[in-house]
C-alpha cells in the first residue's frame, strides 16, 4: 500500500526585504520554486491565500497589497 502523507496547512508570515521584494519564486500554479528570502517557506509550498484572502485563481504576486511591508501567507505543504 502507498502511504500519502497528508497536507498541512500553515499561517506564515512573510516581510519584505530591502530591495522591497519577497525573495520567493513561484510557478503559475503558486508553488514555491525558490525561497531565498524567507525562511519559513520551503519549496513545493503552495500558497492558497494571502492576508487571509483566498488566491483562487489569482496568482502571488495579483495577491499582493503594493506597499505592505508584511504578509501572512496561509501555505499547503505535503501531499
Amino acid at each position: 500500500s502507498t502511504a500519502k502523507s497528508k497536507i498541512e496547512t500553515f499561517e506564515i508570515s512573510v516581510v519584505r526585504g530591502e530591495g522591497g521584494g519577497l525573495g520567493i519564486d513561484v510557478d503559475k500554479s503558486n508553488v514555491i520554486q525558490a525561497s531565498s528570502g524567507q525562511k519559513d517557506l520551503k519549496v513545493g509550498d503552495r500558497v492558497i491565500a494571502i492576508d487571509g484572502t483566498p488566491l483562487g485563481s489569482k496568482f502571488v504576486a495579483q495577491g499582493l497589497e503594493p506597499g505592505k511591508a508584511d504578509y501572512t501567507f496561509t501555505i499547503e505543504r505535503g501531499g
